[in-house]
C-alpha cells in the first residue's frame, strides 16, 4: 500500500451537505477542524478522526476514512427501513377448523400416542414443546 500522507484520495470524492467535495485527507482533515466543539467532541467524529489518523500513519486504504467521515455525516439522518410488503396473516378460529391436522395449544403427546392415534409424526410441530404436535 502506498503510504501517501495527507495527499492520499478517497477512491469517491465525499459531498458534503453545503456542495463541497472531499478529496483528499487533508480536505478531511481540515473540515474536521473547522467543527464547532461540541460536534467535534461527538463520538462518531473522534471515530473518523482516529480513522484518517490510522490511514494516514499506517498506509492504510483509504476507504476506512471514508467509511468513518461518511458515518460522521450522515449520525443525525434516521435510518432507512424497508418496509415489509406482504403482510402477516392472521389466522382465525374458524379457518383453523378447516385444518384438523393442526392440533393447537394443547400438550404435546409422546410418539407413541400419536401412533395409537393413527397419526404421523411430523418433526416440524414437535417445536416449540406444547404449541403443535402431530399431524393426524
Amino acid at each position: 500500500m502506498n503510504n501517501q500522507g495527507w495527499q492520499g484520495t478517497f477512491d469517491d470524492p465525499i459531498l458534503l451537505p453545503d456542495g463541497r467535495k472531499l478529496i483528499t485527507l487533508h480536505d478531511a482533515a481540515t473540515v474536521i477542524t473547522k467543527l464547532p466543539k461540541p460536534e467535534h467532541d461527538a463520538p462518531e467524529w473522534q471515530a473518523a478522526i482516529e480513522a484518517l489518523m490510522l490511514v494516514v500513519d499506517l498506509g492504510g486504504p483509504t476507504i476506512f476514512a471514508r467509511v468513518g467521515v461518511v458515518r460522521a455525516l450522515s449520525r443525525h439522518q434516521k435510518p432507512f427501513v424497508k418496509p415489509r410488503k406482504k403482510r402477516v396473516r392472521a389466522y382465525t378460529n374458524r379457518q383453523m377448523m378447516k385444518r384438523p391436522w393442526i392440533v393447537k395449544h394443547q400438550p404435546r403427546p409422546s410418539a407413541s400416542t400419536c401412533a395409537a392415534w393413527g397419526a404421523e409424526v411430523d418433526a416440524r410441530f414437535l417445536w416449540p414443546p406444547g404449541r403443535w404436535h402431530c399431524r393426524r
